[in-house]
């Protein structure tokens, strides 16, 4: 997955100066960290941003809860595959529309992809995002390690996020490990 914080040279004549301050114990706390990653304070104070606005703030606003990668997938195994894809029906869709409500998102395919998918493919740790293509021609692949059961309930969130948000079914194929969907200029606005 391309590294979303990385900058060319050509992209300083974007940025701007900003001041801000912090307490002794903050910035002592912040310079521990850039010299234990060996990074700037810039760049750490960057990525906490650039993730704070792009996902932490609606897992905030969503109340979302954290959970240790084996954790998750200990759940996740215990779990029946039909509760799983009732919990994506009737979850997903509420989810995301109330977040472009509150945060003022058009529901718009680019923006569910930048604003939803992701961000929430790089910071949720629960699926890799690539992209391919442009609108409205978009074909989206998730991947995961989590077996079929999690590709079942990607699948049947993604499907009912994207038919309330944009009123149309892509085509969506479900592998263990693998979902793909597809958009394309002939898609058809979802019956009914």
């Amino acid at each position: 997955m391309p590294n979303v914080f990385v900058q060319s040279l050509n992209d300083r004549k974007h940025f701007s100066h900003l001041s801000i301050r912090v307490s002794t114990a903050l910035r002592k706390d912040l310079e521990k960290e850039v010299r234990h990653q060996g990074i700037t304070v810039n760049a750490l104070v960057n990525r906490v941003l650039d993730r704070y606005l792009a996902f932490d703030r609606m897992a905030d606003y969503d109340h979302s809860v954290v959970l240790e990668r084996d954790c998750f997938a200990k759940l996740l195994e215990k779990m029946e595959g039909q509760d799983l894809v009732q919990i994506a029906r009737s979850l997903g869709p509420k989810t995301v529309k109330r977040d472009f409500a509150f945060f003022d998102i058009t529901p718009t395919l680019d923006n569910l992809v930048s604003k939803h998918f992701e961000p929430t493919g790089a910071f949720s740790d629960r699926f890799e995002l690539n992209v391919s293509g442009e609108a409205p021609n978009l074909k989206l692949v998730l991947t995961h390690e989590y077996g079929r059961k999690w590709s079942e309930f990607l699948a049947e969130y993604y499907n009912n996020v994207i038919e309330s948000i944009l009123k149309v079914e892509p085509p969506i194929k479900v592998e263990d490990d693998v979902v793909t969907i597809e958009f394309g200029s002939g898609l058809l606005p979802r019956a009914g």
